[in-house]
């Protein structure tokens, strides 16, 4: 998960959570969904977050998790179809703390509005979801973000990381940005020093949390 710098300022400490709970068409021991959604669930309740970002969600994940997670309102799309098809980068967010003002998804790649799309020779297509949250407690919003990077490809994660900085920065207009995914590198990699904008001499972006 990461942050922008100014999150401490702006906003009440909010516990996010990101979660790749693996394909749910698995079928390898012990990765089947039906032998370990539990402990999915339980592990998730044991951190209790404000807003959980869970990646590589299929229709069924999604909705034994809006099924098992009370108090959390659901958001998510299907990366092969904008609608259920495919996986998901959907994030629940806390209903009693917080209201939804905007959002969508978009794909990382050269036609980001075209659902399916793929970019820069990813071995799938990669969707961004995001929200504009406001808190209830102080009215203040901000935005959070949650999407999984290509694991096939080295263009593909570096110029997502790019475009995703800069895409988020045009939706934010300045306001904290909360990023969270599955990026499918290290953070001595240029993906990583592309998403938080470190470059010499300047004010990182993101902070990595």
């Amino acid at each position: 998960t990461m942050q922008t710098e100014s999150d401490e300022q702006a906003l009440p400490p909010i516990k996010t959570m990101s979660f790749n709970i693996r394909w749910g068409g698995a079928a390898d021991p012990p990765s089947v969904w039906s032998d370990r959604r539990e402990r999915v669930m339980d592990t998730i309740k044991a951190y209790d977050p404000d807003i959980l970002g869970v990646q590589e969600s299929i229709l069924r994940q999604s909705k034994y998790l809006r099924d098992n997670l009370d108090g959390y309102i659901f958001f998510g799309a299907g990366r092969d179809n904008g609608v259920l098809a495919g996986e998901m980068c959907a994030i629940y967010y806390r209903n009693s703390r917080f209201r939804r003002v905007g959002g969508g998804h978009f794909w990382l790649s050269e036609e980001p509005d075209t659902a399916g799309s793929y970019g820069w020779g990813a071995g799938y297509p990669r969707i961004v979801t995001w929200l504009r949250l406001r808190d209830k407690h102080d009215g203040r919003t901000f935005i959070v973000t949650n999407t999984h990077f290509d694991n096939r490809s080295k263009k593909a994660r570096l110029n997502s990381a790019i475009f995703l900085r800069e895409k988020m920065t045009e939706i934010a207009e300045g306001e904290p940005v909360v990023i969270m995914g599955d990026f499918n590198c290290d953070e001595d990699s240029k993906p990583y020093a592309e998403l938080l904008g470190l470059k010499e001499g300047q004010t990182p972006w993101l902070i990595d949390s």
